[in-house]
Order: C-alpha cells, then sequence, then structure tokens
C-alpha cells in the first residue's frame, strides 16, 4: 500500500492529491507554521494586550506561539470549526484557552467592540465562493 505524499506545516500535514487539498481549501484550513507563528506573536503581544484576537482561531497555532513567547493575557476568536481546537491539545493548549472563541463565521459576524491586539493567517476562501 503507497503512502500518500504530504508536505509538513508544523504538525499539519498538507496532502499533495488535489481533491484532498481541494477540501482544507474550501474550509480555509491552511495553518500557520509555529517558527512563523512564534515571530508574528512575538512582535504583536511585546506589550502585553489584555486580549489577543483572531479571526479564525484553527488549532490554536498563534495562541499557542503567543504563551511560548510568554504572552499572559486573554485569547477571543473566531473558528467554524469545533474540531479544529483537538488540535490544538497537540500544540500544549488546554479547553481553557478556547474558552472565549465563539464558534462561527468572523465574516458574518458583526463584533460589538474593538481589540488591542489582532493576529491572524487570513481565511482565504476565493472571492467566487464568498457569499453576497
Amino acid at each position: 500500500m503507497a503512502i500518500p505524499h504530504v508536505i509538513e506545516a508544523g504538525f499539519q500535514s498538507l496532502p499533495s492529491a488535489w481533491t484532498e487539498r481541494e477540501e482544507l481549501r474550501s474550509k480555509g484550513q491552511f495553518w500557520t507554521p509555529p517558527w512563523l507563528a512564534r515571530i508574528m506573536t512575538s512582535w504583536v503581544t511585546e506589550k502585553q494586550p489584555d486580549t489577543l484576537f483572531d479571526p479564525a482561531v484553527g488549532p490554536g497555532t498563534f495562541f499557542a506561539a503567543a504563551r511560548e513567547v510568554g504572552y499572559t493575557g486573554h485569547f477571543d476568536g473566531f473558528e467554524l470549526h469545533e474540531a479544529a481546537f483537538l488540535d490544538g491539545t497537540r500544540l500544549g493548549l488546554t479547553r481553557d484557552n478556547f474558552s472565549r472563541i465563539e464558534i462561527g463565521d468572523f465574516i458574518s459576524s458583526r463584533l460589538t467592540h474593538t481589540f488591542p491586539a489582532i493576529i491572524s493567517n487570513p481565511p482565504y476562501i476565493r472571492h467566487h465562493r464568498l457569499s453576497e
């Protein structure tokens, strides 16, 4: 039995097969590698904001990186697929780290307040897949 070829991106294995990659694309589930997340979070949390907001949390790569660089504040954000949090445990995150994450679509949500720090790997779904 042949093992499918994958490309490693942190702990996410990216399938090389078109249909499998297209499934990830339709969900917008391409995650930032941990090494890059650490660089990004070092910069955005340098002044220790109370809250770090991510509009597309995924497994919490940015949150785990923020903890690694010494951030002690709260995490807020959105995620379409709560199952993605299961992968967050492999990053050292706990259920509490996801307690303020709203399960839903950031793009169609109305926020009622601002955040002192925002970090994101924008969930890009091709423009023709977005509803008006």
